[in-house]
């Protein structure tokens, strides 16, 4: 079955959706929640680990994307400190 938007799921092994189009109505947005939900409904009953796995996940991604931008942010500075080191 092809939809028009991806299911997915939040941090909390939440359902929702993304990649919405952009004329989608309010009852368009609900019924692509509800699709959200019942995908993830059935996916956790088939495997509970993987819902356990994505909330579990969610702390080590924070922490990821966060120092990923501060990277991005300091990049001369971090460049800096390896050219003193090396």
């Amino acid at each position: 079955m092809a939809v028009a938007v991806d299911l997915a799921t939040d941090e909390n092994a939440t359902a929702s959706i993304t990649r919405v189009p952009g004329d989608a109505t309010p009852s368009n947005r609900a019924e692509y929640i509800t699709w959200a939900k019942q995908y993830s409904q059935a996916l956790f009953n088939q495997a509970p680990n993987y819902e356990r796995a994505i909330q579990a996940g969610k702390d080590p991604r924070h922490l990821w994307f966060a120092l990923r931008n501060w990277i991005r942010r300091n990049i001369s500075v971090i460049w800096e400190l390896a050219l003193r080191e090396g």
